[in-house]
Parts: C-alpha cells; sequence; structure tokens
C-alpha cells in the first residue's frame, strides 16, 4: 500500500513518526515508516530516533557517511517495499487527523500529489522570522499557480507523494548533494516526462526555520547550486531570468557593484530581528550577480 520515507539529519523526528504509526495503524492498511538517519553529528537526536526501531512496521536506518539530499531520497525509495511512496521532511508536524487517507484518496486518480506546507500562527521570535514570512509567501505562490501552468512554479519535496513505478524512472538528480534545488530539478524532470503535480490542501507544519542568519546561509549556499546547474534550471527559475536579462542589457555589472557596495548591510539587515522581507529577492539577484562568472 504505502511506504512512508523520511530522511533526517541533525534532528529528532520521534513525534511525527508516532503520529503517522497512529494514523495508518487507524486505516487498516498495509504500510511501512523508513527514517534514513544522513550520518547526523547529534548524538541526542540520533539516540531519540533509534527509539523509532521499537514501533512495528518501522525501520530506522543510520548512513556510515553523509550521501547528500537527493541521494538519500533515492536510497530511501530503494529500500521502499510498496507502491505508494509519501516522502516528507523530518522537521515536520501533523496537523491532520486524516491526514495519510487524504493522500491515499488523491493517489485513486493522480499520480503526483504534492500536500504543501503550513506554518504556526502563532508567529516565531523575531531571530526566526525571515523564513517564516518567506515560507508564507511561497506557498501562496504555489497555490495560486496550482494548475501547474507556470514553468517557474516551484516543486517542494517537502510533503509529497508518487507513484513507485513513476519515482524510479526520475529519481533525484544525485549530482544535487548540496543545499537547494535539488526538489526543483525533480520538478523539472516531472514535467520533461510529462507528469504533472496535483496539489491538495493537506499540508505538513514546518516547525526546523532556524535562525534568519542560518536562512540567509542556505540561501546563499543554495545560490551556489544555482550557478552549478544554472543550465539545468535556466528555463524554469526566475533569479537565473532576471539575471540573463541583465547580461543582455549589459547592466549585470552595476548588480555586481551594488553588492560590493551594500551586501553586507543587505545581510545585517535580513540576519536582524526587523528583516525587510523585500529586500531578500534584491539581496539574491546581488548575491548571484556577484557569484555568476
Amino acid at each position: 500500500m504505502i511506504s512512508i520515507l523520511i530522511p533526517v539529519y541533525n534532528n529528532s523526528c520521534d513525534r511525527l513518526v508516532s503520529d503517522l504509526h497512529k494514523q495508518a495503524e487507524a486505516l487498516g492498511i498495509e504500510f511501512e515508516i523508513i527514517v534514513m538517519d544522513d550520518c547526523s553529528t547529534d548524538d541526542e537526536s540520533k539516540l531519540k530516533n533509534r527509539t523509532l526501531r521499537n514501533l512495528c512496521h518501522c525501520r530506522y536506518i543510520e548512513n556510515a557517511q553523509n550521501v547528500g539530499r537527493s541521494r538519500i531520497r533515492n536510497l530511501l525509495a530503494a529500500e521502499a517495499r510498496f507502491g505508494l511512496l509519501l516522502f516528507m521532511d523530518s522537521d515536520a508536524i501533523v496537523v491532520r487527523p486524516d491526514f495519510i487517507a487524504k493522500y491515499l484518496e488523491a493517489a485513486k486518480q493522480h499520480d503526483v500529489v504534492c500536500g504543501g506546507i503550513c506554518h504556526s500562527t502563532t508567529p516565531p521570535p523575531a531571530n526566526m522570522i525571515l523564513r517564516y514570512i518567506y515560507e508564507i509567501e511561497s506557498e501562496k505562490k504555489v497555490v495560486k499557480n496550482a494548475d501547474d501552468s507556470d514553468p517557474c512554479s516551484p516543486f517542494k519535496t517537502f510533503n509529497f507523494l508518487i507513484k513507485k513505478e513513476i519515482f524510479d524512472q526520475i529519481k533525484f538528480d544525485e549530482r544535487y548533494s548540496e543545499y537547494g534545488f535539488e526538489d526543483a530539478k525533480f520538478g523539472i524532470d516531472l514535467k520533461t516526462r510529462g507528469y504533472s503535480v496535483y496539489q491538495i490542501d493537506n499540508p505538513l507544519q514546518h516547525d526546523g526555520l532556524g535562525t534568519n542568519e542560518e536562512f540567509i546561509n542556505k540561501v546563499e549556499t543554495s545560490l551556489h547550486t544555482l550557478y552549478k546547474f544554472s543550465d539545468d534550471l535556466r528555463l524554469y527559475t526566475r533569479l537565473l531570468q532576471m539575471t540573463d536579462k541583465l547580461n543582455a542589457l549589459h547592466m549585470l555589472p552595476i548588480a555586481r557593484i551594488a553588492y560590493r557596495i551594500f551586501g553586507s548591510m543587505m545581510r545585517k539587515n535580513l540576519c536582524s530581528n526587523h528583516p525587510c522581507i523585500r529586500l531578500l529577492n534584491i539581496y539574491k539577484l546581488c548575491y548571484y550577480s556577484a557569484i555568476r562568472k
């Protein structure tokens, strides 16, 4: 029936697994939950996650070395025994009592289904607010483009279901080992193969926001990934399209100069307790322009 697949790194997901396990057992379905740790360095989290081995229909696997964000998902799929694969991130919280049931219903008519992401109605502390606001705004765009007509509409691996026979045709591109855009590339490969992504209202709550500075560090890492694989992503990423236009107009050097002069000030604001969300896209454009050769 369904294999629930959770990659984990340096955080515990015992609550998530427990909630999923209760729902699956209540439905009386065939299921398995596979949690794969990607060589975490946080021993406390690993100790908590090892207790998952005590749950029936649950396997906990520890990788001897870190294999990266794409390969770990491919390894999870290879371990799966059932025809439906439900992927989710380990820093998620189940918010619907019918979460699994809704996916099973959608899977009767659709090959790939995304349930989406939600956030607590109570904002986090000020030093964690940037990603909170950014993800809320991003999810609005996903809902707006739910007809899948926008080529730049992002595919998110945070919470999605796919039939195993389709996943095995595509898989995640293992060149994308660092943070960023492995989900976008997977979405592109789905579209190239003719598969559409069906959006439903079945979110998980994101509980791993991190600090504003941690988020900016991830953004910067993702921009290096974007530069490395720009040929793959050019037609599907607005930032690349924008920098290409600037380059055609011979204006890219202006963005580079803006980064040299204002980059540290923009970064300081974004990492502060009062970040300007509108500044984020400007910072990304200037930062990417600076690393683009």
